[in-house]
């Protein structure tokens, strides 16, 4: 039985409420769709000019940018976060950082 708990303004998170009778078990979860991120990065990609010193690497979803700011990630994360090939569709700049 899910239940939506709370949704963004934006409508890309959702937050629900699950219970399973049968293990009694309660679970909170959030799902972000990530499909406009992707179309918009795609998009900055084709029109955007790459300056070789100055380049926007990536769309970042909120749950990685909460992720990384409750880990405290440094530069190395984000670097490992933004070369790792299953986040190349929300890539701008496609070269190695």
């Amino acid at each position: 039985m899910k239940k939506l708990l709370d949704k963004t303004a934006n409508g890309r998170i959702n937050e629900y409420f699950d219970y399973d009778p049968i293990t009694q078990k309660v679970t909170i979860y959030r799902e972000e769709h990530v499909n406009p991120l992707v179309d918009f990065a795609q998009a900055l990609h084709n029109e955007a000019p790459l300056d070789k010193d100055m380049k926007l690497a990536a769309m970042v979803p909120d749950h990685v940018l909460t992720h990384a700011l409750q880990n405290k990630w440094g530069d190395d994360d984000w670097k490992r976060w933004a070369n790792n090939s299953d986040n190349n569709k929300l890539r701008i700049y496609k070269g190695n950082l």
